[in-house]
C-alpha cells in the first residue's frame, strides 16, 4: 500500500507538473499574444492620417499664397531700382565723359556719339540705339512701352533725359516714380535737359 500511495503521489506530482506546464504554456501564449498586439499596433502607426496630410497641404498652400505676391513685388521693385540707377547714372556720367572727350582729348564735338560715352549691358533691358541716343525698354516694368530715353545733342552740347513714369505697369510704382523725380501729376514723364 505504501507503494501505491507513492505512485499516487507520483501521479499527483506528475499532474501538478502537467498543470504547471500548461500554466507556463498559457503564460507563453499570453506573452506572444501581447507581442502580436504590440506589433500590430506599431505597424498601423507608420503613416500619417488623412487629416494630418490635409492640414499640412492647407498650411503649405497658405504660405505659398502669401509668398508669391511678396516675391513678385520684390522682383518688380528690384527692376524699378535698377532702372532708376541707370537713369541717374546716365545723368551724371554722360556729362563728365563728354567733357573728358571734348575738353581733355580735343575730340571734335560733331564726331562724338552716345555709344562712346555710355553703355548699358545686361538686365532685362531692350535698347534701341542710334547715334543720337538710347530708347530703353523693360518688359517687366513697362511692357512694350519705352521706359526712358537718353538723347545726346553733341553739337549743341546738351543731354536730354526722359523717364516715362506713366508707362510703368504698376500704379504704385507710377506714384513712387513721379514723387522721386518731381514729375507733375498732369505730365506722363519728366524731361531733364543738362548743358554739357
Amino acid at each position: 500500500m505504501i507503494t501505491q500511495l507513492n505512485s499516487t503521489q507520483l501521479n499527483s506530482t506528475q499532474l501538478n507538473s502537467t498543470q504547471l506546464n500548461s500554466t507556463q504554456l498559457n503564460s507563453t501564449q499570453l506573452n506572444s499574444t501581447r507581442h502580436t498586439k504590440l506589433n500590430y499596433n506599431a505597424s498601423t502607426k507608420k503613416g500619417f492620417t488623412l487629416i494630418e496630410l490635409i492640414f499640412t497641404i492647407v498650411i503649405i498652400g497658405m504660405l505659398v499664397a502669401v509668398a508669391i505676391p511678396k516675391f513678385k513685388n520684390l522682383q518688380t521693385n528690384a527692376s524699378y531700382a535698377s532702372a532708376m540707377k541707370i537713369y541717374n547714372d546716365a545723368k551724371s556720367s554722360i556729362p563728365s565723359a563728354f567733357l573728358n572727350a571734348v575738353d581733355l582729348n580735343n575730340r571734335n564735338v560733331n564726331q562724338i556719339n552716345i555709344n562712346e560715352l555710355f553703355y548699358i549691358k545686361g538686365g532685362n533691358y531692350e535698347i534701341i540705339n542710334n547715334n543720337e541716343g538710347y530708347f530703353i525698354y523693360n518688359r517687366t516694368l513697362a511692357g512694350k512701352k519705352a521706359l526712358m530715353a537718353i538723347i545726346l545733342n553733341a553739337p549743341n552740347r546738351t543731354l536730354h533725359t526722359k523717364f516715362y513714369c506713366s508707362n510703368l505697369k504698376d500704379s504704385n510704382l507710377v506714384n513712387k516714380c513721379k514723387k522721386e523725380l518731381n514729375v507733375p501729376k498732369s505730365k506722363p514723364y519728366i524731361v531733364e535737359k543738362i548743358n554739357l
